[in-house]
Order: structure tokens, then sequence, then C-alpha cells
């Protein structure tokens, strides 16, 4: 298996429990008033939840380690430095364009190439269908460079990575 790159369309966002709720009620197709209720319910479930998951995460470090509710932390201070690729718009109503354009800034501070491409008219997860072109080129120049990048590097693209438990083995092995 060979991995050269991250491609991430419509997100990550920042744990904000109105956008997931949001998100959950657009997929109930059902009464209006029981849906107001069901996202009433999710709503309240979230903030308790992530209450715990700030205490927990607080007292106990291994907690924040393995725990979702610090998903966006964990991607942004992630050691890998594989390439990255975002598509995303600043129309989505469910993960906001700031986020991702923050998780960009912060993995290219940590050297990780990071390509994008931001629609100004697309919803959640639906650029693919309003600019499939577009979206399509980016993923095959993306991967090109990727390819490319590997080449140019010296990189073996051939390697059995299965041969290491960690990306971060891989790459000290391809150094040496």
């Amino acid at each position: 298996m060979n991995v050269c790159g991250v491609i991430i369309d419509s997100a990550p966002g920042k744990p904000r429990y109105s956008n997931a709720v949001r998100a959950f009620g657009t997929s109930l197709h059902v009464n209006p008033v029981l849906r107001y209720f069901m996202m009433c319910g999710l709503y309240l479930y979230l903030v308790v939840n992530g209450w715990l998951a700030w205490i927990n995460g607080t007292f106990s470090p291994s907690y924040k380690k393995k725990s979702n509710h610090f998903l966006f932390e964990h991607m942004a201070d992630d050691p890998t430095r594989w390439p990255m690729l975002f598509l995303y718009s600043t129309s989505d109503k469910i993960i906001l364009h700031a986020d991702i354009e923050e998780m960009m800034m912060r993995r290219r501070a940590l050297g990780v190439h990071v390509s994008s491409v931001n629609w100004d008219d697309t919803d959640h997860v639906s650029h693919i269908r309003k600019h499939a072109e577009e979206y399509e080129q980016a993923c095959e120049d993306f991967l090109e460079y990727c390819v490319g990048g590997a080449e140019a590097s010296g990189v073996d693209v051939d390697v059995d990575e299965e041969d290491f438990q960690t990306e971060e083995d891989y790459l000290i092995a391809k150094k040496q």
C-alpha cells in the first residue's frame, strides 16, 4: 500500500454542537415538532458529554489523547507530514471555512505541503456535484504532485509500508 497524500472534503471542523445538531436535523425526515425535540435532546446530550470530556481531558491526559472530542487538535498537531488537499466551501453551514483554513495554516506551520480549493456556492460535501470537473482536476493535480514529489525526492514508491508500524518509522527508513 502506497500512501502519498491526504484528500479531505468539507472537513475538519471544530466541535460545535449547533453544527452537529443542524447536520443531524437535515437528515431527519419526520414531523417538524418531533425533529425539534430530537434536535434539542441531541444538543443537550452533546453539551453534557462535552463538559464531561473537557473535565476528563483536564485531569487525564491519556483520555484526551483517545477522545474524539479533541479530534481537531489531534489532527492539527499530528506528527505525520503527508501532503494534504482540502476541498471546502465558504457557504458550508456544517463545517465553517474558518476552521478548515485554521487547520491548513497550522499544518503549513508544521511544514506540511497543503493544497486547497475553496468554492463559494456549494453545501457541505456537495462540491463534486456542482463542480465535477474542477473537483476531479484538483484531485488529479494533487495526486500527480504526490507521486512526482515522491519520485523527485528519491523516495521509492514501491516500498512495502506494511513492514513499518508507524508512518514515522517508514519516513526514517526512507531517509537512511
